[in-house]
């Protein structure tokens, strides 16, 4: 009897190993991404956006430089003239 449930569980085991294994190709498909149409559009717009807002942004640090060096060189010029006095 030992015997018997023995190589049942073996041939099961391996019936159902096999059943995994002829199954596998399935499970690949689903987990494979499908192409979608709107997903793309939604990215393109968000990667266009990401690009306006770079663009932005440096123009921003440009004039923040620019304000930067003119009041650096307003107050280098009023501290020439208070020590030409």
């Amino acid at each position: 009897m030992k015997d018997l449930l023995g190589m049942a569980i073996v041939v099961g085991g391996f019936l159902t190993a096999l059943r995994m294994w002829l199954h596998r190709p399935k499970v690949q498909q689903l987990m494979a991404p499908q192409p979608n149409p709107a997903l793309d559009g939604r990215l393109e717009r968000l990667e266009s956006a990401v690009e306006a807002m770079t663009i932005e942004m440096e123009r921003v640090s440009e004039g923040q430089r620019f304000t930067t060096k003119l009041l650096s060189e307003i107050h280098d010029t009023n501290r020439a003239i208070g020590a030409g006095r």
